[in-house]
């Protein structure tokens, strides 16, 4: 996730902040304390590393890197910083999830994409970053589908990548076939990018078509 995220401000020359975050108890006992001094010198040792390890790198020179610690529950905490930065993306881990379903219930990062106001990149675990083919937004054409869609475009042009515009059904009829259509013509009229294509998959299952 993160030489993801290191690659992507690199290309698109952004800042790059790194967050963390750690839960605070609430006993307020003195051996509480002394485990909360712990935690923040264990949480600003272990972002210092990070944070030089990224530095380290001669293909990161030019790359403003910025470390944030914030206290609380992850959820709440990415949403609270998130709301101050206004960041561009919020790209995420999806440590202990596996699969798409998995991903999409139960999991924090499903949390932050639910709830986020900003787009979210969720990165799976063990993905080896080498280089991107291609981006596919899964539509289900929905109102703000076309402003997403615009932000996908946004980052395939960064990436230099193509995009497919994906749509999964259960109903095999005329009426998905003309919204289908329909959602192309308006793609190709409003977003003035060649390099997309676009794709009906007839599944009873979203996540396992998907998949």
């Amino acid at each position: 996730q993160r030489h993801f995220a290191v690659k992507l401000a690199n290309i698109s020359r952004s800042r790059l902040l790194l967050f963390h975050t750690y839960d605070i108890p609430y006993d307020h006992s003195e051996r509480v304390d002394a485990d909360i001094d712990a935690l923040k010198r264990k949480s600003r040792k272990a972002m210092d590393k990070l944070e030089a390890s990224i530095r380290g790198r001669s293909a990161n020179a030019e790359l403003e890197v910025e470390t944030i610690i914030g206290t609380g529950s992850t959820v709440s905490s990415i949403l609270e910083a998130a709301r101050e930065i206004q960041p561009n993306l919020i790209v995420m881990g999806t440590r202990g999830a596996s699969g798409l379903k998995k991903l999409f219930f139960g999991s924090n990062t499903a949390e932050i994409i639910m709830q986020a106001e900003f787009p979210v990149l969720a990165i799976p675990e063990n993905f080896q970053f080498e280089h991107i083919e291609e981006l596919v937004y899964a539509t289900d054409y929905r109102e703000a589908d076309l402003e997403i869609l615009n932000d996908v475009i946004q980052l395939a042009r960064l990436l230099e990548v193509p995009v497919r515009v994906l749509h999964l059904t259960d109903e095999d009829t005329i009426m998905e076939e003309i919204k289908f259509r329909g959602f192309k013509d308006l793609v190709r009229e409003t977003t003035q990018f060649e390099n997309i294509s676009h794709e009906l998959l007839y599944s009873e299952q979203f996540l396992k078509g998907l998949d």
